[in-house]
């Protein structure tokens, strides 16, 4: 059998498969007038022990027709055929199944695939794979069968061909259930509805819209009033009448419709409809008179809610069906999967988009592509642009001046000859450009809660503010600021060129003293609610971990910013003296008065998350939630305005006003039952939260990084409030690549010989697997999402060597021996387990803040540059 090769897409030079078209009766749509009886019937027949669809089908053909139909269900695919798609594995494209996304026959699959939630079940077939595309085809629904997987040669007959066997079975998809009819039966009573109203506007305008002719003859004369007749008829469309003379007609209007509004009304009504049954709303189609800025954007954000929807659900068909048809075709496809390129980043507008790169280049002074910037805002590029930027580069250079030596300090001494220096800290200096990042922590540099609080680095309870959770030795862990001040002072030269290094003691002191206050504050059950019995193992593991992942990175990026303040006291001493003064001072407020704040807002957040959660679980018990204050005299006077607030549990204003709301806020929410609120005047209780919004008080706070509902987004703080501003980028960047060294650890060949253990082996199937392992936990004993269903599928394809690992997997994930957060956004957690024999990777990562999931495990590969792959980020924990 000769084959040839086509970029990774290998084709059989064998027999294909008879093309169903050939074997089928296709008759045209039988178009009929429609009414609400048709559709009625059209359902019952589709929906029959023993179904018929074809005239359900023909009546959605027909509905189709329709302007405003057809537009919304439009926009809804182009939104998906457009995005960025790309088939890849560990953000590696893989050309041959990738080059495919861009052809016709890729389009309509997807198409295909958003259309069959509103045809209902869909079957296509796809072959013939070549470097060019592929063959693509939708076979007509009216000839399916899906109680036997046959496609009937006539659209009444039951006889023809069975695609669940043969080579039919390898090419042939089947998207939606065997017997999902479709949601255009939902939209096709409105289609219905508007034509009627539609037909009676025409005739209403034809009757009452044109000038009405009255001619009159004298009654005894027929000869004139056929005359009559023939002129009026000649001479335009318009109605007439013809009566003897001396005789009356008499029109009697329609007073409540003498201009067809309700026609229009009735119109109007059946297009929202249809806008909220395919797009969710209706302000990014038609306009409406009362509607203003924040419900459109309202409206544009449920839209964008439901087309991420379909295009998650486009991606899971296409991952399911689309890549083993790729498979059997002869595509490479190489373990990679469908996905969206820059799938859940934050979309910016160009204005937006504008001030982000402005204060990144003016602010934090980060190096920039000047002609990405031309590209991006549609600047010319000077024709002399690389001598204006040679010119400039040439007056800007200077020289750092070093800080001299102190000859009267003993500690100041260079090293002896034949001796090497003291190995210093852990350093960043390796970094390309972290410097400009670091030296800059001044003007960047976020202030710190207690400061924006009360204005004072030593900050005391003012008047309505909660009391602060003092911390002490019982509830925090030892933190040695002498040995960081001595180790800052023993690098000996220290210029503003130089990077800190990244103090992980110091790390670890924070991260671990904000865990356990989010910890605290989510075990404390000061809620006033019915108790469900949820404790904290149990509780929601996924925004546990969020939070926790949120806390480690916070903790990095203030271990850079104390380091830098560090170095600049440095460089401003005359002695180790006045240096040691001055760093127990400056740490005693990061590490106290700062760390005191920050310690209570994570034990807050803690406990409003709890709250949260318990209120999520029993949101159809209490459909209702009432927001409440301490009801002291140390409340804030606009938190007063929310006391007794009482909305919806699905409201979107709680995004913005569950607490806390503010540093050392106390509040909380309540959960109400349905009962319980009858009589209250819910617009009322909207137009005073919308008030708050308003404030200035809330202003000051959304500026410091509040008026978001932390449990949902799952972080305690925010991008905002992070010491080092934007630390998601080029900060995020660097302490990625942080090294096994800069945590003390031993290198890899040590790590993995102090083990003893054989790495266990699976070799069971499916349901043994899940017999054996019906949860999956880590270390904290928190339970995982695991896809049993989605090995099932790797169980036979390519990823199958991967099956012998599952044990090994689930020891790596309870027992790691090491545990990173990795990855370019540290957004992963890489847990890492040694073995004699092998090295065990899992990697997990928290989905939307709401699913805590494993994304991949694998045997490591002993290579020096995979092995610093894994091995790099913050260490989190260590065996």
């Amino acid at each position: 059998m000769a084959k040839k090769k086509y970029s990774g897409v290998t084709v059989s030079r064998t027999e294909q498969a008879p093309i169903i078209i050939q074997q089928t009766n296709i008759r045209p749509v039988n178009r009929q007038v429609l009414d609400i009886k048709k559709w009625r019937n059209a359902i019952r027949s589709a929906e029959a022990l023993v179904p018929r669809r074809a005239t359900l089908y023909d009546l959605y053909d027909d509905i189709l027709l329709d302007g405003h139909l057809n537009s919304v269900l439009e926009k809804l695919v182009k939104k998906v055929t457009n995005a960025k798609w790309e088939f890849g594995r560990a953000g590696k494209i893989i050309n041959a199944a990738n080059d495919l996304i861009d052809t016709p026959e890729f389009e309509k699959l997807v198409r295909g695939i958003v259309l069959s939630e509103w045809w209902g079940l869909t079957w296509c077939t796809a072959n013939k794979f070549t470097a060019d595309g592929f063959s693509y085809y939708e076979i007509p629904r009216k000839h399916c069968r899906p109680e036997t997987g046959i496609v009937a040669k006539e659209q009444t007959g039951e006889s023809g061909i069975n695609i669940r066997e043969g080579i039919f079975a390898r090419e042939t998809m089947e998207f939606g259930d065997p017997n999902d009819i479709g949601r255009l039966k939902i939209v096709a009573q409105y289609v219905i509805y508007k034509r009627g109203a539609f037909g009676d506007w025409a005739q209403f305008a034809e009757i009452f819209g044109m000038p009405f002719r009255k001619g009159t003859y004298d009654g005894y004369d027929d000869s004139q009033r056929a005359l009559l007749e023939q002129a009026l008829e000649k001479a335009g469309s318009a109605a007439y009448a013809v009566v003897p003379e001396g005789s009356n007609i008499e029109f009697i209007e329609n007073k409540s419709n003498s201009t067809g509004d309700l026609y229009k009304a009735l119109k109007d009504a059946c297009n929202q409809e249809i806008s909220v049954a395919v797009l969710g709303q209706t302000e990014t189609t038609t306009s409406s008179e009362g509607s203003g800025y924040a419900q459109s954007k309202t409206h544009a954000e449920t839209e964008d809610d439901v087309i991420a929807s379909t295009i998650t659900r486009v991606r899971r068909l296409l991952n399911r069906h689309f890549i083993p048809v790729m498979q059997a075709g002869g595509v490479n496809t190489q373990g990679g999967w469908f996905y969206i390129k820059g799938e859940g980043e934050e979309k910016l507008t160009l204005k937006e988009r504008f001030e982000m790169h402005l204060k990144m280049i003016k602010e934090l002074e980060l190096p920039f592509d000047a002609k990405f910037l031309y590209e991006t805002y549609g600047m010319p590029i000077p024709t002399d642009f690389d001598a204006q930027m040679a010119e400039r580069k040439a007056k800007s250079e200077a020289v750092p001046q070093e800080k001299p030596e102190n000859p009267d300090d003993p500690e100041s001494d260079p090293p002896k000859k034949g001796k090497k220096a003291a190995k210093e800290g852990v350093k960043l200096s390796e970094f390309p450009n972290l410097r400009a990042l670091i030296s800059q922590a001044t003007s960047f540099f976020a202030q710190a809660p207690a400061v924006l609080l009360t204005g004072a680095e030593n900050p005391t309870c003012s008047c309505g503010e909660a009391h602060m959770i003092r911390l002490s030795k019982e509830n925090t862990p030892e933190f040695d600021q002498d040995g960081m001040i001595k180790r800052t002072w023993g690098r000996k030269h220290i210029s503003a060129a130089d990077d800190p290094p990244f103090d992980a003691r110091l790390f670890h002191f924070t991260a671990q003293t904000l865990i356990e206050g989010m910890r605290e504050g989510w075990k404390t059950k000061e809620v006033k609610l019915v108790d469900i019995g949820f404790s904290y193992d149990d509780d929601d593991p996924a925004m546990l971990t969020s939070f926790e992942m949120n806390l480690m990175r916070f903790s990095a990026s203030k271990t850079l910013a104390e380091a830098q303040a560090l170095n600049e006291l440095f460089r401003q001493s005359k002695s180790f003296d006045d240096f040691y003064q001055k760093a127990t001072a400056k740490l005693d407020v990061f590490n106290k008065s700062w760390l005191e704040v920050e310690y209570n807002t994570a034990v807050l957040t803690g406990q409003a998350a709890a709250n949260y959660n318990r209120l999520m679980q029993s949101v159809e018990l209490f459909p209702y939630w009432e927001y409440q204050t301490v009801g002291d005299d140390r409340v804030r006077a606009e938190h007063r305005l929310l006391d007794g607030l009482i909305l919806p549990a699905n409201h979107p204003l709680w995004k913005k006003i569950f607490p806390p709301n503010g540093w050392r806020c106390r509040c909380w929410v309540v959960g109400r039952m349905a009962h319980e609120i009858e009589g209250v005047d819910l617009k009322a209780m909207e137009q005073r939260a919308n008030t708050f919004i308003g404030s200035d008080e809330f202003k000051r706070a959304r500026a410091m990084g509040w008026g978001v509902n932390r449990a949902a987004i799952g972080e305690i703080f925010t991008a905002d409030q992070f010491y080092i501003n934007k630390f998601e980028g080029k900060a995020t960047k660097d302490l990625a690549t942080l090294k096994p060294v800069d945590f003390g650890l031993k290198s890899y060949s040590q790590a993995k010989k102090a083990t003893t253990e054989q790495a266990p082996v699976f070799d069971g199937t499916i349901e043994d697997f899940t017999e054996a392992y019906p949860t999956i936990r880590d270390y904290h004993n928190r339970q995982l999402l695991f896809d049993h269903a989605a090995f099932n599928q790797e169980e036979t394809g390519e990823k199958s060597y991967r099956s012998d690992l599952l044990a090994s997997m689930v020891q790596a994930l309870a027992k790691p021996s090491e545990v990173w957060i990795g990855g370019e956004s540290l957004n992963e957690f890489i847990m890492i387990k040694y073995y004699q024999d092998k090295t065990i990777v899992v990697i997990s990562n928290v989905r939307n803040g709401k699913v805590y999931q494993v994304t991949n495990w694998f045997a490591l590969e002993e290579k020096a540059e995979i092995i610093d792959r894994y091995r790099a980020g913050l260490l989190v924990f260590n065996k």
